[in-house]
């Protein structure tokens, strides 16, 4: 699983402002740990790119994500991660959201 092509964000609870949180979602999902100063633990760290099970992939997504977005984007929740896995290695991702009470 070397690479995500797509990335889907649902709310899953009617949000409204679903393009904010789409575009915050989508830089902490495509920042790489670690690499910006000053806030070294914004985004996801990539030990799971080498793997070569999907499920696994998806997995590990989503256990990191909903730890990331309870600290940088608490006003919402991770529902579900789906992966969409293609032949060359490739995935799609759907990602579930809905609002923190």
């Amino acid at each position: 699983m070397g690479w995500i092509d797509k990335i889907e964000i649902i709310s899953d609870d009617g949000m409204t402002d679903i393009q904010r949180i789409d575009s915050q979602l989508k830089a902490l999902m495509l920042t790489v740990e670690k690499t910006i100063p000053g806030s070294r633990g914004f985004g996801l760290y990539r030990d799971f790119i080498s793997s070569t099970n999907p499920y696994q992939v998806v997995n590990e997504i989503a256990s990191n994500l909903e730890e990331k977005v309870e600290t940088y984007i608490p006003e919402i929740t991770i529902a579900s991660v789906d992966g969409t896995p293609h032949i060359d290695g490739h995935m799609d991702l759907v990602i579930h959201i809905e609002g923190r009470e």
